[in-house]
């Protein structure tokens, strides 16, 4: 579900993530966080319940990474700063510079000793049994 976003959106979420984002709740960064989550539904405002925050802080995270960013935005330094997770990690293909051995008996013996472990069994709980005399 990634949305596309106008320019101004894009911006007011890129406010939102430097200014207000991991703060406490209250007043204006509980009205940004309703200005953004309105962005993406229209069910709550910031008028509504204050036991809502949590779930609306969760779905908030959740709409920011789904948004499909556009190219001018993507390529600012405060985007990078700001979100870097949102882009893909960079794969780097490592050569190894040293022949990996392996012994393969050893392998399959350890492998093998893990296996063959036994595992505790459940052992019964007799149940304890109350006295029937009771005081009066």
């Amino acid at each position: 579900m990634s949305k596309k976003l106008t320019l101004e959106q894009e911006a007011s979420v890129l406010h939102y993530v430097e200014h207000h984002r991991g703060k406490k709740m209250h007043g204006e960064q509980r009205k940004y966080m309703y200005d953004i989550y309105r962005i993406f539904k229209q069910d709550r405002d910031d008028k509504v319940c204050t036991c809502l925050d949590r779930d609306t802080h969760n779905k908030v995270e959740g709409f920011i990474k789904s948004i499909e960013w556009s190219d001018e935005v993507k390529s600012s330094p405060k985007m990078k700063e700001l979100l870097p997770d949102s882009y893909e990690p960079i794969i780097l293909k490592e050569k190894s510079t040293q022949p990996v051995k392996v012994d393969v008996k050893k392998l399959a013996k350890a492998v093998k000793k893990r296996k063959s472990t036994p595992k505790a069994k459940a052992v019964p709980v007799k149940p304890v049994r109350k006295s029937k005399v009771r005081k009066k």
